[in-house]
């Protein structure tokens, strides 16, 4: 996959989602989206990286994707909440360790998610 690529499918869908081509543009306009936090737990060291997850090949929805530890947000539950609870199940970060630096904008992501991304120094 070139960069190109790469910057476009991670990237966030514009507001307005006339510019879109295919059957995504429908959940912008349906308001179908799915809300969704994750942490982007930045791991420091001589040269500071950003923790990343990838999924297994077996599962029945996002398999094999590579993705920020979080997931859907339950009914009645805080974004913040979801992103802790999440990543303590995906890699183990006990929540009690995670010091939140800042919330970003959400983003409505191709796959129907509107993402609220925390985050956080990896400790």
């Amino acid at each position: 996959m070139d960069e190109a690529t790469l910057r476009d499918r991670i990237a966030c869908l514009p507001a307005d989602p006339a510019p879109l081509a295919s059957d995504d543009a429908s959940a912008f306009v349906e308001g179908r989206l799915t809300p969704a936090a994750v942490l982007i737990p930045i791991v420091l060291g001589p040269q500071p990286s950003i923790l990343l997850t990838k999924r297994t090949s077996h599962l029945a929805k996002h398999a094999g994707q590579v993705s920020f530890p979080g997931g859907r947000i339950d009914p009645g539950e805080e974004p913040l909440n979801t992103a802790l609870r999440e990543t303590e199940e995906e890699i183990g970060l006990p929540r009690a360790r995670v010091e939140i630096l800042g919330r970003l904008d959400s983003c409505a992501v191709r796959s129907r998610f509107d993402v609220t991304p925390f985050v956080v120094p990896d400790q």
